[in-house]
């Protein structure tokens, strides 16, 4: 067995020389021998250990007196320890999640906070081939996204560190005839002997009969997890390079993407594309909820129904809306939509708020080009009929165009513009004593009472959106 794990820790490089190692260690078999296993080999890899056990809280006196235990062996061994007590049940009922879900996210927690105390960059554990195949079975059966398919990697990224799994190439079988061999003493959780987790119904009835068709299946289904996260990691390069070509805008609340670009992409790099930018999207906004498989493929059947617009609800708090050939996705607690805006008159220098946003106008006595940004109308005071009101769009608005001539219906310019039909109504314009449009704020200003070097007196309105207003198309 030995040497099989030390073959496997040279091909995967898993332990670097000299490293400080944060080991796992419950009390169990597979963590215990890995704990004697990494000691009795401290000097062949110039190694540090430090031995990190965790008392979930679910079996009272017990689980507390398995913590005492691999303290004391690590004591024994002379390796610094770290043991804390969570409590699972409060954070499986605050956060409606399961109890193996729970458990993992808080064992996570005190490994991460272990390995910055020593400045540890390898948190090792003790998932063998066995737990791999339970892994992989479990995520076909749930219906995981392409990279939880691939089960357990040998080596993960944390954000405190990497997760090193040197014991994927055994079997419980191999590590329970290490434990006897040298006569290691560990403890036996018993509710790994109950069905009421499906890792251990796996394990109960599924394994067994593998095992009896091939003996050396965790070999196969290591191998398998090792070519599909290849393959992933290449499929996702490719994923990010072709989102970058379609992508239109971000930000930690949203993403707008070419409908037609993702549609026209090879559909391996669709669903990829989705779950980079909803495991993004989640991330962003602390979100417990899961985008597995069926959720990606229900969002491309939804995007390929003829419908040009429509909103399509992911699980919270994330929302997808199409329009043309915008796809965006977004926070649904992010959600603006404009109210009607009674017609005002806009002060003539001041300020006028709004439900959507704050109008500032103020007179310039010096030449300001005029600028690219569309929150910010430029004119020749002299050449405007005050005063200026501000009221919503109308049907059959009509705008001069600046630097074209002629004119152009303002429902043209929002469908050039892509702005969600549901908006138009109440979108902001911009009229002048005489009832002519001059600006159509985010959007476009008209050809009228332009600046230029002889002009003397300046008109300045800057509008400030009030946030959600005009960033999703």
């Amino acid at each position: 067995m030995e040497k099989k794990v030390e073959q496997f820790i040279e091909k995967h490089h898993l332990i670097p020389r000299g490293a400080t190692l944060v080991v796992g260690v419950s009390g169990g078999a597979d963590s215990m021998a890995l704990f004697h296993f990494l000691n009795q080999r401290k000097e062949k890899y110039e190694i540090q250990l430090i031995c990190c056990s965790v008392d979930h809280g679910l079996r009272g006196e017990e689980s507390e007196e398995e913590v005492l235990f691999v303290k004391d062996i690590a004591d024994r061994f002379g390796v610094p320890f770290e043991g804390a007590q969570v409590n699972v049940l409060r954070l499986k009922s605050q956060d409606k999640i399961g109890t193996q879900q729970a458990a993992r996210a808080l064992r996570f927690e005190v490994f991460g906070q272990v390995l910055r105390k020593y400045r540890s960059k390898s948190l090792v554990l003790a998932q063998h081939g066995d737990d791999q195949i339970e892994s992989m079975l479990m995520q076909h059966v749930r219906g995981g996204n392409s990279t939880s398919l691939s089960g357990m990697p040998v080596k993960r990224q944390m954000e405190w560190g990497t997760i090193l799994r040197p014991f994927l190439c055994l079997t419980k079988e191999d590590i329970l005839n290490y434990c006897q061999r040298y006569q290691i003493a560990f403890r036996n959780d018993p509710s790994n002997q109950s069905d009421d987790y499906m890792r251990n119904r796996f394990r109960h009835h599924i394994l067994p009969l593998l095992k009896e068709e091939n003996p050396l299946v965790h070999e196969r289904f290591q191998q398998q997890s090792e070519w599909l996260s290849e393959d992933e990691a290449f499929l996702n390069q490719l994923a990010v390079q072709r989102l970058a070509q379609i992508k239109r805008s971000q930000t930690v609340e949203h993403c707008v993407l070419s409908k037609s670009g993702l549609l026209s992409s090879p559909v391996p790099l669709q669903r990829r594309m989705l779950h980079l930018i909803l495991t993004y999207l989640y991330n962003s906004q602390t979100s417990k909820q899961l985008h597995q498989s069926i959720h990606i493929d229900s969002l491309l059947s939804w995007l390929k129904q003829e419908s040009g617009s429509g909103e399509f609800s992911l699980p919270d708090p994330l929302i997808a809306r199409k329009h043309e050939d915008n796809l965006v996705i977004k926070s649904g607690s992010i959600s603006f939509m404009p109210k009607s805006i009674e017609p005002k008159k806009i002060p003539f220098p001041g300020h006028l708020s709004t439900t959507i946003g704050e109008f500032k106008t103020e007179i310039l006595d010096h030449w300001v080009k005029p600028s690219d940004d569309q929150r910010t109308f430029i004119a020749d005071r002299k050449g405007l009929n005050l005063p200026l009101s501000l009221r919503c769009f109308q049907s059959g608005d009509r705008m001069t165009l600046l630097g074209h001539g002629g004119t152009k219906k303002v429902s043209r310019l929002f469908i050039d513009s892509k702005v969600p039909k549901e908006w138009r109504a109440s979108w902001p314009i911009i009229v002048d004593g005489n009832g002519h449009i001059i600006w159509v704020p985010l959007l476009h200003r008209s050809g009228e009472a332009l600046c230029d070097e002889k002009t003397t007196s300046f008109m300045q309105i800057t509008f400030i959106p009030s946030k959600g207003f005009g960033r999703i198309y």
